[in-house]
C-alpha cells in the first residue's frame, strides 16, 4: 500500500472503505460455502455429536456475525470521515480564500491610522 492509499484525505478514507467493504464481501462468501457444507455434513450427526457440532458451528457464526457487524462500522465510519475531511477541505479553503481577499482589500486601501 502506498501513503495515499492510507492517508487521511477523503480519497484515502473511501480506498479504505472500499477494502473493507471487499473484506465483508470475502466474509459472506466463505460463510456462504460453509453453509452449504455444513447443511450436508450436519445431517450425518446424531446424538451428542449433533449437539456439539451444533454448538461449535453457532460460535463460529456468531463470531462471524461480529466480524460483519465490526466491517460494518468501519466502513460507516470511513464514509463518514471521508464526508467531514471533504468538508474540512472545503471551508478551509474558503476561509483562505476570504483571508486573503481581506489582506488584499486592507493592502489596497492602506492600514487606517497609518
Amino acid at each position: 500500500m502506498t501513503s495515499a492509499e492510507n492517508s487521511v484525505t477523503k480519497e484515502g478514507m473511501e480506498a479504505a472503505a472500499a477494502r473493507m467493504e471487499q473484506a465483508l464481501r470475502t466474509v459472506n462468501s466463505e460463510k456462504e460455502q460453509v453453509d452449504a457444507s455444513v447443511s450436508r455434513l450436519f445431517g450425518t450427526f446424531t446424538g451428542d455429536a449433533a449437539t456439539t457440532y451444533r454448538m461449535a458451528m453457532k460460535g463460529w457464526y456468531d463470531n462471524v456475525d461480529t466480524i460483519n457487524q465490526a466491517l460494518n462500522e468501519m466502513i460507516n465510519i470511513m464514509r463518514q470521515g471521508a464526508q467531514t475531511v471533504s468538508m474540512t477541505a472545503t471551508n478551509t479553503h474558503a476561509e483562505a480564500e476570504e483571508g486573503l481577499r481581506l489582506m488584499n482589500s486592507t493592502a489596497a486601501t492602506g492600514l487606517s491610522g497609518l
